[in-house]
């Protein structure tokens, strides 16, 4: 993980907590117990992978770390779109932990096709803005 990794770590982190403090609260029901027993589990986990994709020792163990980050994400963006339907807690306990997932999803998976590309492409730097980027291999120059 390059620039911004420790910002994006730490996020994950904070996930985890503010997760065991919503499914604290939620209702002692069966269903309640249930989810939120798999929250804890994929929130927990998000933080978890997150550390062992920093600790990767090499290219493709980081990418496959990379990938189980943004699947354990992207499942707790699954659960916690679930409990307001549900009736197991209210929009606004609930809505801004969605939202972190949400990001945290996005920010994995595009960290993970960016080193699959630089894998595929070692020898191909990658400059410019985010909305416009242009390619330059060694040899040549390629505007998209």
């Amino acid at each position: 993980m390059g620039r911004g990794a420790g910002e994006i770590q730490a996020r994950a982190r904070q996930l985890a907590p503010r997760v065991v403090c919503l499914v604290g609260a939620l209702s002692g029901a069966a269903s309640g117990r249930e989810v939120g027993r798999q929250l804890l589990r994929s929130a927990t986990s998000v933080s978890a992978n997150c550390r062992a994709a920093r600790r990767a020792r090499a290219r493709r163990e980081f990418i496959a770390e990379l990938g189980f980050v943004a699947d354990e994400s992207a499942d707790t963006q699954h659960r916690l779109d679930r409990i307001v339907p549900a009736g197991l807690k209210s929009e606004d306990k609930a809505g801004p932990l969605r939202e972190e997932a949400k990001e945290l999803t996005k920010v994995f998976a595009a960290m993970r096709r960016s080193a699959v590309n630089r894998a595929r492409h070692p020898n191909r730097q990658i400059t410019g803005s985010p909305d416009r980027r242009i390619d330059h291999p060694e040899t040549e120059q390629i505007a998209p």
